[in-house]
């Protein structure tokens, strides 16, 4: 499996006095009006001359226009979440503000993000593993079955659920021999992760606000889920740049953390629909053409370009939040607002 970065599209413009920017994407259209799209980027753009496709590569087929889907505001309340919490066997108070409610007793937590309808159900004693006391971890084959049981059983698998991949989080230990002073190391299994990914109109969802996610630990129990699965339905279709448009405005835009002058390649090409991060306010499920770049230094790089030729950047001025890198894959670490 390749090491991927993912370089989304917000930038961030780090001066003296810390001065944070965004970019954002405004539909130019009058009568087929779409919000502001902003895609996370990181660093000041560089610009490359030379971005060619990757040997024996093909840019895809891809239809003239595609649906953009309305997602359905999620109906969050304290009565809700209660309901879900005791049938996950969390008995507690609700605590609730503006953005969210939480159920807490002992290391059992449950929180829900009232923008998103995101989930995040774990038991804190548990989801990161102990490194003094390993668990027994299960055969993948159980781990996968063990997580769609659960989801099932509490009503959390959704409907468009592909299962993906299984992941184990590890941790390697460092000993020092005090009578050689030899070092040896010792990796560790922590948790399991059973992984799950959705499509919409056939085309696969990217973006930090998509992701479906079962933490199994000793025994194969389950000691957490992380669910953002925002619901949708149709609004409008719109005509899309073409594959060879969007390679264009990828040359134009540039790629982040490439040296002026650098060939670059592109592994890579495919629609997809761009989910927001899970606290915000997610209007739309709109189409990014997703180019996997390889820049050399064996590093790939994904970037977004928005398929909706009306959509055209501008700097946003409203700040934006700097975004972390992120490395693909990266099972030990928490991504988005986990």
């Amino acid at each position: 499996m390749r090491n991927k970065i993912f370089i989304p599209l917000l930038l961030v413009v780090m001066a003296i006095g810390a001065i944070i920017a965004g970019v954002s994407f405004t539909n130019n259209s009058i009568d087929e009006q779409l919000p502001s799209k902003a895609f996370p980027e990181i660093g000041a753009p560089t610009t490359v001359i030379n971005i060619t496709l990757g040997a024996g590569m093909a840019l895809p087929v891809i239809p003239d226009k595609i649906m953009v889907y309305k997602v359905k505001k999620p109906e969050v309340t304290a009565e809700k979440v209660t309901a879900l919490a005791e049938t996950l066997g969390l008995i507690g108070d609700v605590s609730e503000d503006a953005n969210r409610c939480i159920v807490k007793h002992d290391s059992l937590e449950l929180e829900v993000l009232k923008a998103s309808g995101r989930l995040f159900y774990r038991d804190s004693s548990k989801i990161y593993g102990d490194i003094n006391n390993p668990p027994n971890l299960p055969l993948k084959e159980t781990a996968i079955k063990s997580a769609k049981k659960f989801l099932s059983d509490n009503g959390l698998m959704p409907a468009d659920a592909e299962f993906s991949k299984v992941v184990t989080d590890t941790a390697e230990i460092a000993r020092k021999d005090p009578a050689t002073g030899d070092v040896s190391t010792e990796k560790i299994d922590l948790v399991m992760q059973v992984i799950f990914d959705r499509k919409i109109n056939g085309f696969p969802v990217v973006g930090a606000g998509s992701k479906l996610k079962v933490y199994i630990g000793n025994n194969g129990d389950v000691v957490g889920v992380y669910k953002c699965w925002r619901e949708y339905e149709p609004y409008k279709q719109f005509t899309i740049l073409t594959p060879s448009q969007a390679l264009e405005r990828l040359r134009e835009k540039g790629i982040h953390r490439v040296i002026i002058g650098e060939e670059v390649k592109v592994k890579e090409v495919y629609l997809a629909y761009y989910a927001e991060p899970s606290p915000e306010d997610q209007e739309y499920f709109q189409p990014v053409y997703v180019f996997e770049v390889d820049i050399g230094r064996g590093e790939i790089v994904e970037e977004y370009i928005p398929a909706i030729p009306e959509i055209e950047p501008k700097i946003s001025e409203k700040p934006q939040p700097q975004l972390p890198e992120r490395t693909k894959p990266a099972p030990d670490e928490l991504e988005d607002d986990e």
